[in-house]
C-alpha cells in the first residue's frame, strides 16, 4: 500500500505535493466516515429519534471527524496568506463546531451523520482530479466518473440535506445553532456544485472543440 502511494504521488508535481498529502489524510478519514454514517443514519433508533439517541457507533463517528476537522482546520490556518482558501476554512470551522457541539451536548449524532455522509462524493471528485492531473480528461472513464461525481454530489450535498430539511424544519427540539451550521454547510454544497458543473462543462467542451 505504501509502495502505491509512493508511486501515486510521482504523478504530481511539486505544486501539488501539499494538495496530495491532504487529500491522502483525507481519504483516511473518509473511508471509516462512510460507512459509520450509513449505520448510523439507517439505525431504527436515530430514525425514530433523531436528536437524542446515541451509541456507540455515533460516538465513535463523531470522535475521528471531530480529530479530523480540528486537523484540517489547523492546517488551513498555517498556511500563507497566499494560499489561504476562505471557503475551505470556513467548512473546517463549521465542521468541526459541528461536532463538538455534538459531542458535547451528547445529542444530535444523527444529523452529525448525515452531514457525513456527504463524503461519499469525495473518492470521485479525488480520483477525477487524479485523472485530470494525468491527462485522461479525454477518455471514457474520466467522463464516466465526473457524471458519476456530479449525480453523486447532487444526491448526498443536495438532495438528502433538502428532503432532511422538509422533514425536520418545524421540530421544536432542533436548536438555532444546529440551523445555522447546517445552513452555512449547505451553501457551501450548494457553491460548489456550481463550481463543480462549471469545471467539468469547460473540460470536456474545450476537449469537444
Amino acid at each position: 500500500m505504501a509502495i502505491g502511494f509512493f508511486k501515486l504521488e510521482q504523478i504530481f508535481s511539486q505544486g501539488d505535493h501539499k494538495w496530495f498529502m491532504t487529500r491522502t489524510v483525507s481519504m483516511f478519514h473518509n473511508f471509516p466516515v462512510m460507512i459509520l454514517s450509513l449505520l448510523v443514519l439507517f439505525d431504527k433508533n436515530f430514525i425514530e429519534d433523531k436528536v437524542y439517541y446515541t451509541n456507540y457507533l455515533s460516538i465513535l463517528l463523531s470522535t475521528i471527524s471531530t480529530s479530523f476537522f480540528f486537523w484540517d482546520l489547523c492546517y488551513l490556518l498555517k498556511q500563507k496568506e497566499s494560499e489561504k482558501d476562505l471557503i475551505y476554512t470556513l467548512h473546517g470551522l463549521f465542521g468541526y463546531l459541528l461536532n463538538c457541539y455534538a459531542f458535547h451536548y451528547n445529542k444530535y449524532h444523527y444529523y452529525v451523520a448525515a452531514v457525513l455522509s456527504w463524503e461519499w462524493s469525495t473518492p470521485l471528485l479525488n480520483y477525477s482530479y487524479y485523472l485530470y492531473k494525468k491527462g485522461k480528461t479525454n477518455t471514457i472513464k474520466f467522463k464516466l466518473v465526473s457524471s458519476s461525481l456530479i449525480i453523486v454530489h447532487f444526491m448526498v450535498r443536495i438532495f438528502f440535506p433538502i428532503y432532511l430539511l422538509f422533514w425536520d424544519i418545524f421540530n421544536p427540539e432542533i436548536e438555532s445553532m444546529l440551523r445555522i451550521l447546517g445552513a452555512s454547510l449547505m451553501i457551501f454544497n450548494v457553491y460548489w456544485m456550481y463550481k463543480l458543473l462549471e469545471k467539468v462543462f469547460n473540460i470536456l467542451i474545450k476537449k469537444s472543440d
